[in-house]
Protein backbone atom coordinates (compact mmCIF):
# COMPACT_ATOMS: atom_id res chain seq x y z
CA UNK A 1 0.00 0.00 0.00
CA UNK A 2 1.47 3.53 -0.55
CA UNK A 3 0.00 6.89 -1.34
CA UNK A 4 1.75 9.73 -3.07
CA UNK A 5 0.58 13.57 -2.71
CA UNK A 6 1.66 16.20 -5.01
CA UNK A 7 1.29 19.83 -3.88
CA UNK A 8 1.90 22.92 -6.55
CA UNK A 9 1.86 23.77 -10.32
CA UNK A 10 4.86 23.27 -10.73
CA UNK A 11 5.59 27.18 -11.72
CA UNK A 12 9.36 28.25 -10.31
CA UNK A 13 11.81 26.99 -7.84
CA UNK A 14 13.15 23.60 -7.59
CA UNK A 15 10.78 20.50 -6.87
CA UNK A 16 11.16 18.60 -4.06
CA UNK A 17 10.56 14.78 -2.53
CA UNK A 18 10.27 13.56 0.74
CA UNK A 19 8.88 10.44 2.09
CA UNK A 20 8.30 7.97 4.92
CA UNK A 21 6.98 4.56 5.79
CA UNK A 22 4.74 3.42 8.64
CA UNK A 23 5.13 0.00 10.00
CA UNK A 24 4.58 -2.54 12.21
CA UNK A 25 6.55 -1.66 16.02
CA UNK A 26 6.23 -5.35 16.46
CA UNK A 27 7.60 -7.13 13.49
CA UNK A 28 9.44 -3.93 11.75
CA UNK A 29 7.47 -4.63 8.57
CA UNK A 30 6.40 -1.85 6.24
CA UNK A 31 2.88 -1.50 5.81
CA UNK A 32 2.28 2.26 3.93
CA UNK A 33 4.98 4.04 1.95
CA UNK A 34 4.22 7.83 1.92
CA UNK A 35 5.54 10.24 -0.91
CA UNK A 36 5.44 13.73 -0.75
CA UNK A 37 6.21 15.74 -3.49
CA UNK A 38 6.35 19.62 -4.31
CA UNK A 39 6.19 20.67 -7.61
CA UNK A 40 7.79 24.16 -7.06
CA UNK A 41 10.19 26.00 -4.74
CA UNK A 42 7.49 28.33 -3.29
CA UNK A 43 5.61 24.89 -1.72
CA UNK A 44 7.61 24.37 1.70
CA UNK A 45 9.16 21.08 2.76
CA UNK A 46 7.14 19.37 5.48
CA UNK A 47 7.96 19.14 8.96
CA UNK A 48 9.00 15.36 10.23
CA UNK A 49 5.47 15.58 12.17
CA UNK A 50 3.21 16.66 9.37
CA UNK A 51 4.53 13.76 7.02
CA UNK A 52 3.66 11.37 9.43
CA UNK A 53 0.55 12.39 10.00
CA UNK A 54 -0.11 13.18 6.08
CA UNK A 55 1.07 9.37 5.55
CA UNK A 56 -1.44 8.15 8.80
CA UNK A 57 -4.22 9.90 6.98
CA UNK A 58 -3.45 8.49 3.02
CA UNK A 59 -3.03 5.00 4.97
CA UNK A 60 -6.12 5.11 6.88
CA UNK A 61 -8.01 6.05 4.07
CA UNK A 62 -6.11 3.80 1.44
CA UNK A 63 -6.70 0.46 4.08
CA UNK A 64 -10.92 1.90 4.43
CA UNK A 65 -10.73 1.62 0.69
CA UNK A 66 -9.82 -2.08 0.50
CA UNK A 67 -11.56 -3.34 3.70
CA UNK A 68 -13.17 -5.77 1.48
CA UNK A 69 -10.66 -7.47 0.37
CA UNK A 70 -8.27 -7.24 3.66
CA UNK A 71 -8.77 -7.18 7.50
CA UNK A 72 -6.01 -5.61 8.47
CA UNK A 73 -6.03 -1.94 9.05
CA UNK A 74 -3.92 0.77 10.31
CA UNK A 75 -3.49 0.41 14.01
CA UNK A 76 -1.88 3.81 15.43
CA UNK A 77 -1.50 1.93 18.57
CA UNK A 78 1.11 -0.56 16.98
CA UNK A 79 2.23 1.50 14.15
CA UNK A 80 5.18 4.37 13.76
CA UNK A 81 6.45 6.31 10.77
CA UNK A 82 10.25 6.30 10.17
CA UNK A 83 11.77 8.52 8.38
CA UNK A 84 14.61 7.14 5.59
CA UNK A 85 18.07 8.77 5.89
CA UNK A 86 19.48 10.43 3.23
CA UNK A 87 21.23 7.80 1.00
CA UNK A 88 18.57 5.33 1.18
CA UNK A 89 16.56 5.36 -2.22
CA UNK A 90 13.24 5.58 -2.93
CA UNK A 91 12.44 3.05 -5.46
CA UNK A 92 9.31 0.61 -5.74
CA UNK A 93 11.26 -2.21 -6.77
CA UNK A 94 12.34 -2.32 -3.29
CA UNK A 95 11.05 -4.36 -0.72
CA UNK A 96 11.15 -1.92 2.74
CA UNK A 97 11.62 -3.08 6.61
CA UNK A 98 11.98 -0.89 9.94
CA UNK A 99 15.25 -2.61 12.24
CA UNK A 100 13.45 -2.53 15.37
CA UNK A 101 16.85 -1.86 17.08
CA UNK A 102 17.74 1.27 15.32
CA UNK A 103 14.83 2.54 13.47
CA UNK A 104 16.83 2.42 10.31
CA UNK A 105 14.94 1.72 7.28
CA UNK A 106 16.06 -1.36 5.46
CA UNK A 107 15.89 -2.25 1.47
CA UNK A 108 16.39 -4.96 -0.76
CA UNK A 109 15.42 -5.36 -4.25
CA UNK A 110 12.50 -7.53 -5.55
CA UNK A 111 13.37 -10.56 -7.25
CA UNK A 112 10.96 -10.76 -10.24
Amino acid sequence: MGSTQIAGTGDTGTPHEQWCVIYDRRTGDVVHLHQYIALSGSDHALSADELASQAFEKAELASQQVIEQATARVDKDVMDVAHPAEDTPLDYTYRYSVDLESGRIRYEAVES
